[in-house]
């Protein structure tokens, strides 16, 4: 259910229908700011903060953060502009009502980006003496972290681009954009330099990105720097440390297989999910416990060891983990009743439990057939995010997976436009390179009864036909030879059966 209007506090509120307000607000929001008073009282964002909620006679919620523990009794609610939802709320020993505001995370940082944005021209101006800014076509206002600029000195150009805080992932694809639009705006003009600007130590991931990067024709090397705002100067980035950081993500031994026979059929929650939504499914998830999915959305789970003695279980969306007790019974199941309404093939485009999460969804339907993508596959192996490299990265999806000569392939899927999807791709692809020289996935158990090929793996970047990015091609044009990429386009209708449409390849030694 979509956030609507009620009235603050009234004879009429409905907790029930407020705490599917809430429910939807947190679960479409990838971190969510909660203010009380005026003031920040915590931030929702990652895997160490979440929210519980507990309705019975009445509505009562619990979020949690590393600064904070807040629980509210909610009274009353409101949708508000600025896609914020406002909760009156009453606390312990209070008579009246205090205004909890949710709001996305980010909404007042235009005002530190301006600032920063003067910072960095100032300090440009004094440290790269003889660069002039050039004009740029006006873009639409919006939220982005990035300051792009091109400049001048006599015959040539520099594109930079800069950011002052993580995460900083899609910074190179905003680079390597803006230097293909600098060479056609100004064609006689050649693009002699691409500098990045960003937080002290982000310049690591791009040195490890660099490694499966060649620049094509003319284009120019990638350098780093930082901005010290209290100096007021730009100090160039060593390119030191390209064996650290996220392409170091450690490989787990692979994951057991879901036990055949009574396992599933002595599951009793399994059950009661698939009375109302039949196409759940259960999985182990990397630290034993049981996870439950309805299209790759995870709904409910085991609660971890030492943390069991409220609940067995837990439910919800996202970050949300509600024990389920008897007293959240009725609650957990008016919870399956809008998800089997909703999260379904064919479903309403505007509900948002049949958007969140799209690629969840579509690498489910992939998982269950990888011969929808290509006939020559075996079918038998398919590894989801081994080794799993962007934990804060939720609307990414990676799989594994080998063909019948024993050669790697690694898929990456999108949903929907995303500048960066080629070169989140390409951070899984130097991963799976890396720990397939190593000999790891024949040590740890993948693929057993398999000889992989030594060859480099393939990489498959599958998105509806209609959803790539426009400027796809300016980024996938500095992938290295090593690399055999393969664009495959789907039908935009794939919850409803994934068909290629498409399929372009190129690349590869």
């Amino acid at each position: 259910m979509r956030p609507g209007t009620s009235p603050a506090t009234s004879a009429d509120f409905d907790a029930a229908v407020a705490a599917q307000a809430v429910r939807a607000f947190l679960g479409s929001q990838p971190a969510v700011e909660l203010w009380e008073g005026g003031a920040r009282v915590a931030r929702l964002e990652a895997e160490s903060s979440g929210y519980s909620i507990t309705l019975g006679m009445q509505l009562v919620c619990h979020f949690w953060s590393p600064d904070a523990n807040l629980v509210r009794r909610v009274v009353g609610w409101k949708a508000q502009s600025g896609n914020r939802l406002r909760l009156e709320c009453l606390r312990m020993g209070q008579r009246q009502p205090q205004a909890l505001v949710l709001s996305p995370a980010g909404d007042a940082a235009s005002g530190a980006r301006s600032e920063y944005r003067q910072a960095l021209l100032a300090a440009i101006g004094r440290d790269w003496p003889g660069w002039r800014q050039l004009a740029l076509p006006r873009t639409p206002r919006s939220a982005s972290p990035w300051v792009r600029l091109v400049l001048r000195k006599q015959h040539a150009l520099m594109v930079c681009v800069a950011i002052e805080e993580s995460p900083t992932s899609g910074i190179l694809a905003q680079a390597l954009v803006l230097a293909e639009q600098a060479r056609q705006r100004w064609p006689r003009m050649p693009v002699a330099e691409l500098r990045l600007v960003l937080p002290p130590g982000a310049e690591r991931h791009v040195a490890q990105q660099r490694a499966g990067l060649a620049p094509p024709g003319d284009a120019p090397g990638i350098e780093c720097y930082w901005l010290d705002r209290s100096a007021g100067q730009l100090n160039r980035a060593e390119w030191g440390g390209e064996n650290k950081g996220n392409l170091q993500a450690q490989l787990r031994r692979a994951p057991a297989p879901w036990p055949t026979g009574g396992a599933e059929a002595s599951d009793e929650l399994l059950r009661e999910i698939r009375e109302r939504c039949p196409q759940a499914t259960v999985e182990y998830g990397m630290d034993g416990r049981r996870l439950y999915r309805v299209y790759g959305l995870e709904i409910a789970r085991e609660t971890p060891p030492g943390e069991d003695l409220v609940a067995h279980h837990s439910f919800g969306y996202g970050r949300e983990q509600t024990p389920l007790v008897d007293s959240t019974r009725a609650q957990f199941l008016a919870f399956l009743r809008e998800l089997a309404a909703q999260r379904v093939a064919g479903g309403r485009r505007g509900d948002w439990l049949f958007r969140i999460q799209p690629e969840a969804w579509m690498e489910h339907l992939i998982h269950s057939d990888p011969s929808v993508l290509a006939a020559d596959l075996d079918t038998r192996w398919v590894y989801r995010q081994v080794p799993a490299c962007r934990p804060q990265e939720r609307d990414v999806m990676d799989l594994l997976l080998v063909d019948h000569d024993g050669r790697l392939i690694v898929v990456e899927l999108k949903a929907d436009e995303d500048l960066s999807f080629p070169l989140q791709a390409l951070d899984y692809w130097l991963l799976v390179r890396r720990h397939q020289q190593a000999g790891d996935f024949e040590r740890l158990g993948y693929f057993p009864g398999v000889e992989l090929s030594a060859l480099p793996p393939r990489l498959w970047l599958v998105a509806p036909a209609l959803r790539w990015h426009p400027h796809t091609e300016a980024v996938t044009a500095w992938l290295g030879p090593e690399i055999e990429w393969t664009r495959i386009g789907i039908n935009e209708e794939w919850r409803q059966g994934i068909q290629v449409v498409y399929r372009k390849n190129q690349g590869g030694a």
